[in-house]
């Protein structure tokens, strides 16, 4: 019976590890055609058109999106794609453009390890980043990512009402990303296991009543 079960759990990895790989693949593919235009950039003097266009190609590195079960999902970017990105986000920075600014702060939120590029993960930068983006435009992604990073204590003191507080106001602004947490982590998400505990509390005192 052990053996059936351990076969069942190996089968369950493998299965789960075909479909992280095919969806990564999938996702590299779809980056793959949205930079079409990345040779045809002339980056030594970048204008206003080519700064928009660098940021583009940043988020199509840095910025992938699935849904699982209906849920919105952001896939981490990979340590290469993190490191292409990073030529055309500092352009962009250069160029003050807040979704490139919050990509910045992306880049030192996740840290860069390659051959080619070594950044540290670093949580103070990566907030002066979001922070930065944030009072430039109000940039919603940014507010999410403090959101998170009060909540998770990241480089900051835990603190859940002030995450609950960008999180908010991420959500506001249409971050969907954002609006899955706050619903995810309100009141309404508890309801199920509320339905669920009081479904085994009645049973169990139906059989303590049967029993006697």
């Amino acid at each position: 019976m052990r053996g059936i079960w351990a076969l069942i759990t190996l089968i369950i990895i493998v299965v789960s590890m075909i479909i992280s790989w095919s969806r990564r693949k999938r996702l590299e593919k779809e980056v793959e055609n949205k930079l079409q235009l990345d040779e045809n950039l002339d980056l030594s003097n970048p204008d206003d058109e080519t700064v928009h266009k660098c940021v583009d190609l940043a988020l199509a590195y840095m910025e992938n999106y699935y849904t699982i079960n209906g849920a919105l999902t952001l896939e981490p970017p990979s340590q290469k794609n993190k490191a292409k990105a990073l030529k055309y986000i500092n352009i962009g920075v250069n160029a003050d453009d807040p979704d490139a600014i919050k990509l910045m702060g992306d880049i030192y939120y996740y840290g860069v390890d390659t051959k080619e590029q070594q950044i540290n993960q670093d949580y103070q930068q990566a907030k002066s980043y979001y922070e930065r983006a944030i009072d430039k435009n109000g940039q919603i992604g940014a507010m999410y990512q403090l959101g998170l990073m009060y909540y998770k204590g990241l480089g900051v003191s835990k603190d859940k009402e002030i995450a609950r507080s960008w999180m908010q106001k991420s959500s506001d602004g249409g971050y969907k990303l954002a609006k899955q947490w706050i619903n995810s982590h309100g009141i309404k998400a508890w309801i199920p296991f509320f339905i669920v505990m009081g479904l085994i509390l009645i049973l169990v005192i139906a059989l303590l009543i049967a029993l006697h």
